[in-house]
């Protein structure tokens, strides 16, 4: 009997020992893991503060070589403004886009919505029947260009910039803004460019004349890659007096 009694007590005490060196392995997996969390943490944190615009460049080298896919499939990001910027624009009043009208299109008041980023990294796709305005760039009549993109067509419902090709120099843009106001552009120029070619230093423009610039998809359409192979891209200037 007493045997057994020194055999229970002994496995008692191994299984206590190995109980205790499992949490001690554990806490120090995990005090290792906050600290590479805290270093990674840091170097983060002064390699994006060090980096600045840099960053944000070489992102749109690399979407640069895809262009913009205005499908749900396949739709790249545009540069998006710094930390700085994004807290100057929360902070300003300037008022926001929320319709757009084309008459050669027969687009009356078509509703214009604020998109952003998708935690994917792509820009957020607006509905069928709307318009996105990037928010990240210019505000229609700011310096630069402002960006307003549209579908061709997506799940077969024909999109608010299906005849975006149809249109002509001298033809009227009408953005509506929500506090009322509302401003008219004129057609410079369109142009059909492979995705790959997207200026995206002139359509993204941050600085400079103020223009818009509406973008949909067009050219041949790629059913292995569920995505039209070019982008059709109107630029307007503001009309003034």
């Amino acid at each position: 009997m007493n045997s057994l009694r020194w055999l229970a007590l002994a496995v008692v005490v191994l299984l206590m020992t190995a109980t205790a060196c499992q949490r001690t392995d554990s806490l120090s997996a995990s005090a290792e893991t906050q600290v590479a969390d805290s270093a990674a943490a840091s170097a983060g944190g002064s390699s994006s503060s060090d980096s600045g615009d840099a960053t944000t460049g070489d992102s749109a080298t690399d979407r640069s070589s895809t262009g913009l896919a205005l499908t749900d499939e396949d739709l790249s990001l545009p540069p998006a403004r710094g930390i700085d910027e994004l807290a100057a624009a929360s902070a300003a009043t300037e008022p926001v886009p929320t319709t757009i009208s084309i008459e050669r299109l027969g687009l009356t008041k078509t509703p214009v919505r604020a998109v952003g980023v998708e935690s994917n990294g792509e820009m957020t796709v607006p509905p069928p029947l709307d318009v996105g305005w990037y928010r990240y760039g210019p505000t229609p009549g700011e310096a630069g260009s402002a960006v307003l993109a549209g579908h061709i067509a997506s799940s077969g419902i024909p999109g608010a910039f299906r005849y975006l090709d149809r249109l002509e120099p001298g033809d009227l843009v009408t953005i509506g803004f929500d506090d009322g106001s509302s401003q008219t552009w004129a057609v410079d120029e369109l142009v059909q460019v492979d995705k790959t070619d997207l200026p995206f230093d002139s359509v993204f423009a941050r600085s400079g004349p103020s223009k818009i610039a509406l973008i949909t998809c067009g050219g041949e359409f790629d059913y292995d890659a569920r995505s039209y192979e070019d982008n059709i891209v109107v630029t307007a200037s503001p009309i003034t007096g």
